[in-house]
C-alpha cells in the first residue's frame, strides 16, 4: 500500500496475501526512495500484473513504467466521474497521458466509463465495467453489548432519516441539513437525522446545523463497523451527493429495505 497504516493488512494476511507498505509514508509520490523500494520488491518477479487503484496509484505506476524495463501488465481502477487531477490546467495537460498508459481500465459503473470516454477520449475497448459486489454476509457480526452501545440513540417514538457519507463537498451534506431544516419547520412529527461519517467539513457542518436550528435533532456518528444495523433502525435513507462513482451505501440501504431519496445524477440513477 502507498501510505497510511495498512487498514486491510491484517485481513490480507489471513487470506495468505503478502502485504508491503507504506511505500510512500509521507504521501510524496515523487519520492525516489519509494520507487527504489518498489523496484526492489518487483525486480525478482516474473509475469507481473500491477493493479493501480485510484489516481495516486496510477501516477506511481506511470513513473515506475518510465524507469523500469520489466515487462509488466498494468490495470487501473477508476472510481469517480470527476477529473483525474483536481487542478484544471494539470488535468488537461497530464490526465490523457496517464490514462493511456494502462493495458486495461476497470470502471466501477457505466457512469464512470462514459465519463472517461467523453472527457479523456479513452477508447471504449480499453474499459471494462465491473460494478461493486455486495453481500451483507461479509459484514462484521455484532454482539448484544455492541448493539446496545451503537444504537443507544434509538427511540421508538422518533422517525429516523439517515445518511452515510464522508463530510466533504462532493456529498453536499449542507443540502441535506437545509432540507432537514425545512422538514422540521413544516412538520411537528418527531424527525431525527443520523449522519454517519467524518471529514474536513465536520465542524463547519455542525455550525451550519446550529444556524439552521436543527442541531438538537441530529445524531453525528464519526464511524462504525455496523452500518447495516443502524440502517435497519432507520425509516428513510438520503444521499445528496453531487456525483457518485457507484455509491455502495445505496446497496446497503436497499439491502436494509429502506426507502431512498437521492440525487438523480451519475451512477445513482443507475443503481
Amino acid at each position: 500500500f502507498l501510505k497510511g497504516n495498512g487498514f486491510f493488512k491484517k485481513w490480507l494476511k489471513e487470506k495468505k496475501v503478502v502485504c508491503y507498505g507504506p511505500i510512500f509514508p509521507l504521501g510524496n509520490y515523487l519520492s525516489i526512495k519509494g520507487y527504489f523500494q518498489l523496484s526492489k520488491l518487483l525486480n525478482n518477479l516474473d509475469n507481473i500484473l500491477i493493479h493501480m487503484h485510484m489516481p495516486p496509484a496510477l501516477l506511481v505506476g506511470f513513473i515506475y513504467k518510465i524507469f523500469n524495463s520489466k515487462n509488466c501488465k498494468y490495470i487501473y481502477t477508476s472510481h469517480n466521474d470527476e477529473p483525474l487531477i483536481p487542478n484544471k490546467f494539470a488535468d488537461k495537460l497530464f490526465s490523457n497521458i496517464l490514462l493511456k498508459m494502462p493495458n486495461k481500465i476497470i470502471a466501477i459503473s457505466n457512469s464512470v466509463s462514459n465519463y472517461l470516454i467523453k472527457k479523456y477520449s479513452i477508447n471504449e475497448s480499453s474499459i471494462k465495467v465491473i460494478p461493486y459486489g455486495f453481500s451483507n454476509s461479509s459484514y462484521m457480526p455484532i454482539t448484544k453489548e455492541i448493539m446496545s452501545e451503537e444504537l443507544n440513540y434509538i427511540n421508538k417514538n422518533n422517525i429516523y432519516l439517515g445518511t452515510v457519507a464522508r463530510l466533504v463537498e462532493q456529498k453536499r451534506i449542507d443540502l441535506l441539513l437545509e432540507s432537514f431544516s425545512l422538514l422540521k419547520n413544516k412538520s411537528q412529527l418527531p424527525f431525527k437525522l443520523v449522519i454517519i461519517g467524518d471529514g474536513i467539513l465536520s465542524e463547519k457542518l455542525k455550525r451550519y446545523a446550529i444556524d439552521k436550528k436543527v442541531a438538537n435533532h441530529i445524531i453525528w456518528i464519526k464511524n462504525t463497523n455496523y452500518v447495516l444495523e443502524h440502517m435497519n433502525k432507520w425509516d428513510l435513507f438520503c444521499l445528496t451527493s453531487e456525483y457518485e462513482g457507484f455509491g455502495l451505501v445505496l446497496l446497503e440501504a436497499i439491502s436494509s429495505g429502506l426507502p431512498i431519496v437521492a440525487m438523480k445524477t451519475s451512477s445513482i440513477k443507475d443503481i
